[in-house]
């Protein structure tokens, strides 16, 4: 009896190590593959938004102030991106403290 637990306590523990080998090897590739599709993207803050606006056409202006030539080839995709709660919270409070 001892034996037998001795002898699936052995299976379990090779099996553990095979499995989080696998386990390691898969959020590499993933987190790998993840980092190399966001090595295009950037993130542009502080440009005000007006209605109609072409946001691939702003990114282009804001490369030509930079000395950058973008051109439509250049973008994938372009969008504006909500404002994030830490922002809006900075913004309330650099307004709070131009109205004290």
């Amino acid at each position: 009896m001892k034996r037998k637990i001795k002898d699936e306590n052995k299976i379990l523990k090779n099996a553990h190590g095979s499995l989080e080998t696998s386990l390691k090897s898969l959020l590499k590739e993933k987190y790998d593959l993840e980092q190399y599709s966001r090595r295009e993207c950037v993130e542009i803050r502080g440009v005000p938004g007006r209605a109609g606006e072409s946001t691939s056409h702003l990114v282009k202006e804001v490369g030509k102030a930079l000395g950058v030539e973008a051109t439509d080839n250049d973008i994938s995709v372009s969008h504006r991106l909500l404002p994030s709660k830490a922002y809006k919270t900075k913004k309330a409070r650099r307004l709070s403290l131009l109205n004290v």
